[in-house]
């Protein structure tokens, strides 16, 4: 638990210094700035949980409703950013000129309404509809009741199971089925045709393409056919990336917490009596492993960020042995112009 907390801490707010510090980035990863600042308060809560362990301590009643909430506002609301990730995948990939429009400041007020509804599903066992207690009487840690036996309590779990699990997971689901029926959607075009009918499209693909080249030459002045079909291609492949990256969140946060969600909210419903300490303890720990998630992701898949640290800690120490690899490399090239290297 206590390794698990530092490396979310540090992982998570390395990943939160590079992408503010690029303003290039900032706009394009806000949400997944605003899941590493979620999972922080996640971590946080994690040192707590690893001192009760640590001194086989329980938590007492002020605590526990406290770390309880706070580490069910963490989850759900990673939970909720991520349906959020879904759907600006959703229209990067399918609605380009739409994303294009989306500024950052409607980014910041979208992550701030779904904030709100993470709170809508957390913030009721504090004002008396359920509540936050010990998951068993020998678990250290607090979070919500999925062990008494009433209707409250019940009628509580099925509303945290809807709102937290059920619709993110078809929210999610819908968004990628749509992004994967419109990459796949030329391919089966092409498939759905006859032979001759391809071999026709073929014989006429160059006049076709002569002819909007003229039309292009003819309306834009500057921008030929080729500038904007090389400048579509890169714009496809960065998403398409992004998207794949967002697809590995989406599945991470899934398998931690399917095992708990199935675990503390159905069971209830399907068998009498206790999972027991031991499968409760495994799917709890399991799920907080989501705050690692983010960073492990991005750190080994995204080359932003990934340049963006090599040149933050250039920027910290100028002198380092990177930068004088550099100069070497320049100074091989034998280009003989002293002149244009960089004064150090």
């Amino acid at each position: 638990m206590l390794l698990l907390a530092i490396f979310g801490t540090v992982g998570n707010t390395l990943l939160i210094i590079v992408y503010i510090s690029a303003r290039n980035l900032r706009k394009e990863f806000m949400i997944v700035i605003g899941i590493s600042i979620l999972a922080l308060f996640a971590a946080a809560c994690s040192f707590v949980a690893a001192y009760f362990n640590y001194f086989n301590e329980s938590m007492k009643s002020t605590g526990c409703q406290l770390y309880g909430f706070i580490i069910s506002t963490a989850t759900v609301a990673c939970v909720h950013q991520v349906m959020l990730l879904a759907f600006e995948r959703y229209l990067a990939m399918i609605h380009r000129t739409v994303y294009e429009r989306i500024t950052f400041h409607c980014k910041l007020i979208a992550f701030l309404l779904v904030f709100g509804y993470s709170l809508a599903v957390t913030v009721p066992p504090l004002l008396g509809w359920s509540r936050y207690r010990l998951v068993e009487e020998n678990i250290f840690y607090c979070g919500f009741d999925c062990v008494t036996d009433d209707f409250e309590s019940r009628s509580y779990l099925v509303y945290l199971f809807v709102n937290a699990y059920a619709i993110p997971c078809i929210a999610i689901t819908t968004c990628f089925t749509l992004i994967y029926r419109n990459i796949n959607k030329p391919l089966t075009i092409s498939r759905s045709k006859t032979p001759d009918e391809t071999i026709r499209a073929l014989e006429d693909e160059p006049e076709a393409t002569a002819k909007s080249a003229t039309d292009d030459e003819q309306k834009s002045g500057s921008k030929s056919s080729a500038d904007e079909t090389a400048e579509r291609d890169n714009y496809g492949e960065k998403e398409l990336r992004l998207t794949k990256l967002a697809l590995l969140i989406i599945c991470a946060f899934m398998i931690t917490w399917t095992p708990y969600a199935l675990l503390a909210v159905i069971w209830r419903f399907i068998f009498t009596g206790s999972p027991g300490q031991t499968a409760l303890t495994l799917t709890a720990l399991l799920g907080k492993t989501f705050i690692v998630w983010n960073p492990l992701i991005y750190a080994f898949g995204d080359r932003h960020f990934k340049k963006r640290l090599v040149d933050l800690f250039h920027c910290a120490n100028p002198s380092s042995p990177f930068q004088r690899v550099e100069v070497d490399e320049i100074l091989a090239t034998g280009n003989g112009d002293e002149t244009q290297l960089p004064l150090q």
